[in-house]
């Protein structure tokens, strides 16, 4: 026959003192991991509060799949999204940003858009790009002029440079190969024309 034995079941204050460090211990690491996990969700869950829909000078279009805005610049937005890993390890990602020329602009001619070239061609040269092609997509009722580039050193890192004919709105998209096709998609569904917003 076993006899068992009843044991006072009240913790000391010194107990809990150390029970309490373990538990902030344990939050402090796993609210950082948390967020770290979650990064491939930003866009999704960004879209789910905030919306999937933009506008840029009257041109109203759909935020790219996985996307989010950072920054709170309506007049220059910067579009991201970020692979599991970001920013820790080097992984896959896209970036997209929208500038806005002003008035200045709002007739490209060829000209200019040679002018935009060169300088674009210049810009990713001396950051270790090399031109790999060009691009007049339809959008609405004008065209986008986009410039394509590859970087030296890891052929799955891009840049495209685009502006929208007729507006002084450009483009840029930089990353990984793999969003570049989210990107021609997001300028190619654009449509309108007016004021900024986000």
């Amino acid at each position: 026959m076993r006899v068992f034995e009843i044991r006072d079941l009240t913790l000391s204050r010194e107990t809990w003192k150390h029970r309490r460090r373990h538990v902030w211990a344990g939050v402090a690491l796993l609210v950082p991991l948390l967020g770290f996990l979650l990064v491939p969700l930003y866009g999704s869950i960004w879209q789910l509060f905030f919306g999937n829909t933009f506008s840029i000078r009257g041109w109203h279009g759909r935020l790219p799949e996985g996307f989010f805005v950072m920054g709170s610049n309506t007049a220059n937005p910067n579009l991201w999204r970020l692979d599991l890993g970001k920013p820790l390890f080097d992984v896959p990602y896209g970036h997209i940003s929208i500038f806005s020329a002003g008035s200045g602009l709002h007739q490209v001619g060829r000209d200019n858009l040679e002018r935009f070239a060169q300088s674009t061609a210049e810009q990713a040269s001396s950051a270790g790009f090399v031109p790999t092609g060009r691009d007049r997509l339809a959008v609405d009722q004008t065209f986008a002029f986009c410039l394509q580039f590859t970087s030296m050193e890891n052929r799955n890192q891009v840049q495209v440079r685009c502006i929208l004919e007729g507006t002084g709105v450009f483009f840029y998209y930089e990353g990984h190969s793999k969003y570049r096709n989210n990107f021609y998609s997001f300028i190619r569904e654009l449509r309108g024309g007016g004021q900024v917003s986000l």
